[in-house]
């Protein structure tokens, strides 16, 4: 049983505590969170018997095993970096960092510390991915990709009367590409690692991306990718093949329903409902790995997070975003 402790009380949060208790691999002991009443009315829905609001504290608990961290992006680094100063094992929401070279301090240090760090991504680990995975080749040679993750913000009303909401700021690393966009880049790198070279042209409003095409560049193709805070639209994914195509509904974040058609034949169903909510896949799986010891795929998730974060720095290059982490050395 692994004794975790969570950050932050947001939605995913919950929907993580609500995971973690699902598949029986987690006892969540403890939640951090500012606000003590936030904190506490979590806890009382999910049993949780520990709630702080000050986090140094919360990482001397030695009940604590692991730390489950969904801050806002700029600040992920950070406490990831302290977890671990602490001892703990850490699981940090997507984008692991906020650059690159946060990410690359933060596996030395993990490593120096015999720890693991995991990045909360819930695509790699759906049993709708594995199918999709099975079946590319039957495409043939790739020629094109499409994919749209439009999710109108909750935050955009109150962005567009002039507040500023942490989403919608540099300061905390937000925005379209790092929010939205990120999960086309997992899907996209899961499939296709090896690519030559990205470009990212975002709708900029006071200072932030809040929508933008992430266009990404390999040998024999191109992927073309949406994702947007500020607009509505049609979710999906579609990956074309000289023998056919592969269609996915819905958005790339939840591997929905997927069809394979191939040239003069009918739509062949490969995948539909999934049993439990995407969040159960993901955490079980990184328990198995944990408890199994098995070195060579926790190795090989922290490469795909490495070309992830990777991937979203040059995109932030090739369209001149440049968040206040990258100023400034955070950990």
């Amino acid at each position: 049983m692994i004794k975790i402790a969570t950050v932050g009380t947001g939605s995913i949060t919950e929907q993580l505590i609500q995971a973690m208790q699902q598949c029986r691999e987690y006892e969540v002991v403890a939640i951090y969170s500012r606000s003590l009443e936030k904190g506490k009315k979590l806890a009382e829905r999910y049993g949780v018997a520990k709630v702080y609001d000050d986090y140094q504290i919360m990482l001397k608990d030695s009940e604590i095993h692991f730390v489950y961290i969904a801050s806002p992006n700029s600040l992920h680094a950070k406490h990831a970096y302290e977890a671990l100063s602490h001892g703990k094992h850490v699981i940090v929401e997507k984008p692991i960092t906020a650059n690159l070279q946060e990410f690359i301090k933060l596996k030395e240090f993990a490593e120096a510390k015999q720890l693991k760090i995991f990045e909360a991504i819930t695509i790699l680990h759906q049993p709708n991915f594995k199918v999709i995975q099975e079946h590319v080749s039957s495409l043939g040679q790739i020629r094109m990709i499409q994919m749209n993750m439009s999710q109108y913000s909750s935050k955009y009303a109150s962005f567009k009367e002039g507040q500023s909401p942490n989403v919608f700021t540099l300061e905390y690393a937000g925005g379209a590409l790092m929010d939205i966009n990120v999960y086309n880049i997992h899907f996209l790198l899961a499939l296709f690692p090896n690519y030559k070279k990205v470009i990212y042209t975002p709708v900029i409003q006071q200072g932030i991306d809040t929508s933008g095409v992430l266009t990404i560049l390999y040998d024999d193709f191109i992927a073309s990718m949406v994702g947007s805070k500020d607009n509505i639209g049609k979710n999906f994914v579609q990956l074309q093949g000289e023998k056919g195509y592969l269609y996915v509904e819905g958005s790339p974040s939840l591997v929905g329903a997927s069809y394979l058609t191939l040239y003069k034949q009918e739509p062949i169903v490969l995948t539909d409902i999934k049993e439990y909510d995407v969040y159960y896949y993901e955490m079980k799986r990184i328990a198995e790995i944990f408890h199994s010891k098995d070195e060579a795929m926790y190795q090989s998730l922290l490469q795909h997070s490495y070309r992830v974060i990777r991937c979203l720095q040059q995109a932030k290059e090739a369209a001149g975003l440049v968040f206040e982490n990258d100023k400034k050395e955070t950990v």
